[in-house]
C-alpha cells in the first residue's frame, strides 16, 4: 500500500493484509480513534472481514 493511500475500515486504518481464505481476509490494523471501546488510540490490532454468503436465514445461522 502506498505511503499516501491510507485506507480505512470503521474505526481503523488498515495497515496490510495478513492472510485470507474461504471465509474472508484478516487485516493488520491500527486504531485511529481515542472513543472506540474495544481498543486504545494507536493500537495495532488484527481485523477479520467476514465474506457474506446469503441473505437467508440459514446463512445468518451458519454464520452465528
Amino acid at each position: 500500500m502506498a505511503e499516501d493511500v491510507k485506507k480505512r475500515l470503521g474505526d481503523y486504518e488498515i495497515l496490510e493484509e495478513l492472510g485470507g481464505g474461504a471465509q474472508g481476509k484478516i487485516f493488520k490494523a491500527r486504531c485511529v480513534v481515542d472513543c472506540n471501546p474495544r481498543s486504545r488510540l494507536d493500537e495495532i490490532v488484527a481485523l477479520k472481514v467476514v465474506r457474506r454468503f446469503g441473505d437467508d436465514d440459514k446463512s445468518e445461522e451458519r454464520f452465528e
